[in-house]
């Protein structure tokens, strides 16, 4: 009898290891993932969030809010896609450009916009590993190295005419810069 209890206390210090080790893990890969999610974080420093121009921020947010609400695609054409991003886009997905702007409108066909005070609050800008994985990316599809100089998360507030009258929102929009031209990172079609 005495053998067994051996047999069962080895068992559960085997088990009691097995399972600290498999926590052990499971934290390492969670604070693995944080850590990453953290580098890629934008800032609030060094030179793109130097270079950050809050008036063509602001004619883009104004431009994009104003395509949205009245469903006018020209406007939003230009709004998202410098003409790099647009093939870039196409040729990741294995579409034409057409049927990416065709995804585009189906969805803003599907909104109902209304707003007004719109305003930049706050942003940031993406460190410069995650704009070279982004133009990695351009580089792959069309061949055109560097076409993005930086990219920044706005947050904008704004009222928005819903059910329940004037409402207040806040949303946060990637933006990215090209040719020195502001547009916002199409999150619509991808």
């Amino acid at each position: 009898m005495r053998r067994e209890r051996k047999k069962i206390n080895k068992a559960w210090v085997f088990g009691g290891i097995g399972v600290l080790v498999l926590i052990g893990v499971i934290a390492f890969a969670r604070i693995r993932n944080l850590n990453k999610q953290i580098a890629d974080n934008p800032v609030k420093s060094g030179a793109s969030y130097e270079k950050f121009d809050k008036d063509k921020a602001n004619d883009l947010m104004t431009r994009y809010f104003d395509g949205m609400a009245d469903k006018d695609m020209e406007v939003l054409e230009d709004v998202f896609y410098s003409e790099v991003v647009l093939k870039t886009f196409a040729k990741h997905n294995d579409v034409s450009e057409k049927e990416v702007l065709d995804a585009i409108k189906k969805e803003v066909d599907k909104l109902t916009v209304d707003y007004m005070e719109l305003s930049i609050e706050d942003y940031s800008a993406y460190k410069e590993h995650v704009v070279a994985s982004y133009n990695e990316t351009i580089e792959k599809n069309t061949g055109v190295k560097n076409a993005i100089e930086a990219m920044y998360r706005v947050s904008v507030t704004y009222k928005q005419n819903t059910n329940n009258g004037w409402e207040e929102k806040e949303k946060d929009i990637m933006v990215y810069v090209s040719d020195d031209i502001y547009h916002i990172w199409p999150v619509i079609g991808e």
